[in-house]
């Protein structure tokens, strides 16, 4: 690779991050902007799914923005949109004004994170690009680990209006620099957007079936990261710092399967047994939470983590070889994305109706079973991708 091309992957990189840190952040600051703005519970839910429905929304018409003007283009946009409403956040003082910038900042994630991808992976050789997608994944995590867990320690000593000028600010910098350093792409005056084309990717039985998958993982994920804090405080009496800290664990543990899975995957490619096997043990490793004890909940808490990043790099990297229209490349792990992790968001609601109705054991285990249900069609797949090509076949889907 030459310097001019890593220096662009770096920046990329740092910039999805900065993404994920501002995505990440707000809610650690939720504690110091309730004392100062007396916003109720409520309101902090409304502020917290305004971003997830803008990310979830626009995750499809950015695959089919980035294949029309191009991905640097949508990548910088929404590197921009993320960054500038953000720092608007800074200024805002009612609950529906902020409600308002993190649905459009959901947006510009959108726009950014699956584009983002295929820039990253697009400047790397063919034989590390599965690497390329784990790495990206995993620099992404950092940041929502220092946003989550490191900002609200920065808010403590400079205010949590100063802490969110300075994570917006950081990625309008680096917004900047993408513009400034990715490579221009070729532009082609001539394409048009097809329903035809999208209805072959949007339908495509490959990538639906390992969407299904990567929602099943989903629903263990989900319950983990939104509950494994509160229970450990609520049920086991461990104290706040610690329930913080063992709840951290997920990310952590995702980061290191997202690098392994981006090393070994040139050994496993193609099977639909070992993603299977893989998703099924990530699913069923939210059981280990429910044994009534910090350390149990604990590894319960890392496998999960280590398993999610293993099982969501492979379901990526599968669903870019089988898109059967190779510009819609971004469009097919958008559209597995938001299957994923949008189509998800009801798995909460199932966990706590099980809590209040049957208690957290079998909560947990519920949330396993359900995410194992997901995992089954994947058995009516003969193989999970096909081999690489130089140009996809539109016609091809593996069944």
């Amino acid at each position: 690779m030459s310097d001019y091309r890593a220096r662009a992957l770096v920046v990329v990189l740092v910039a999805v991050a900065l993404a994920q840190l501002n995505w990440y952040s707000l809610p650690a600051l939720f504690p110091l902007m309730t004392a100062q703005l007396k916003f109720s519970v409520s309101e902090l839910g409304i502020i917290s799914a305004a971003f997830v429905i803008g990310f979830g929304f626009v995750q499809v018409p950015a695959g089919v923005v980035a294949a029309k003007v191009g991905l640097k283009p949508t990548v910088l946009a929404g590197a921009l949109l993320i960054s500038v409403f953000s720092l608007l956040v800074a200024f805002a003082s009612n609950p529906y004004e902020i409600a308002v910038m993190r649905l459009v900042a959901g947006a510009g994630m959108a726009l950014e994170y699956t584009p983002g991808m295929m820039l990253a992976i697009g400047l790397l050789r063919e034989r590390t690009k599965s690497l390329g997608i784990g790495v990206y994944s995993a620099v992404g995590d950092v940041g929502g680990m220092v946003g989550l867990f490191g900002w609200g320690l920065v808010a403590a000593l400079v205010g949590w209006r100063s802490s969110v000028l300075v994570s917006a600010t950081m990625g309008v910098a680096f917004a900047v620099l993408l513009f400034l350093l990715l490579p221009s792409e070729p532009s082609d005056r001539s394409f048009q957007v097809k329903v035809s084309d999208l209805r072959q990717v949007l339908l495509s039985k490959g990538v639906l079936v390992v969407s299904l998958a990567l929602l099943g993982m989903e629903c263990g994920w989900n319950a983990v990261v939104y509950f494994i804090v509160f229970y450990l405080e609520t049920q086991l009496g461990v104290g706040v710092g610690i329930s913080g800290l063992v709840g951290g664990l997920i990310l952590g543990g995702a980061i290191l399967g997202a690098l392994v899975m981006s090393r070994a995957y040139s050994r496993i490619q193609g099977s639909s047994l070992a993603f299977f096997l893989i998703g099924v043990a990530c699913a069923s490793s939210v059981v280990l939470v429910s044994t009534g004890s910090l350390y149990g909940a604990a590894l319960g808490t890392v496998v999960e983590g280590v398993l999610n990043g293993l099982a969501f790099t492979y379901a990526l990297a599968l669903v870019r070889k089988m898109v059967p229209v190779a510009r819609y490349e971004a469009l097919g792990v958008a559209w597995a994305t938001e299957i994923g992790i949008f189509g998800s968001f009801w798995s909460t609601l199932l966990f706590s109706f099980f809590v209040v109705h049957s208690g957290y054991p079998v909560a947990w285990s519920a949330t396993s079973l359900v995410g194992v249900i997901f995992m089954l069609p994947l058995l009516l797949l003969r193989k999970a991708a096909a081999p690489p090509t130089p140009a996809a076949n539109p016609g091809s889907e593996q069944t």
